[in-house]
């Protein structure tokens, strides 16, 4: 995972530990990238638990990837299949598209592996 700006762009060869078990399951994907500081905003307790629980935190990771390129152009309301296995809410609206709850705030940044879609919330699946 190397960064790119404020948030991440996941790949194989400088993906952190928890994420080098999963390689070549990226290629291509559209992510759905939270700026790295809104990490931050989950509950304190919340956010300590992803990092001590390594599977934990793969399978939220995981749920901001899916599989396919997606630019902004092809994008439709309706449930998306994440990476992780669940699936993502995808909405659209005369004021945007969001992903759940999370607004995207960014679009089409293109990336060796994929392209990326900056939201503005950490999703998190059931």
């Amino acid at each position: 995972m190397s960064a790119t700006g404020s948030f991440c762009v996941s790949g194989v060869g400088g993906a952190p530990p928890a994420l080098k078990s999963r390689p070549n399951t990226w290629f291509p994907v559209a992510q759905n990238i939270p700026e790295m500081n809104l990490f931050n905003k989950l509950p304190p307790a919340q956010l300590n638990a992803l990092l001590a629980d390594k599977a934990a935190l793969i399978k939220v990771l995981t749920y901001h990837v899916v599989p396919g390129e997606i630019v902004a152009a092809d994008v439709k309301a309706g449930p998306l299949k994440t990476v992780e296995g669940e699936s993502l809410n995808v909405t659209t609206s005369s004021m945007g598209v969001k992903v759940n709850d999370a607004n995207v705030i960014k679009t089409d940044v293109m990336a060796s592996n994929g392209v990326i879609h900056v939201i503005d919330t950490v999703v998190v699946p059931n």
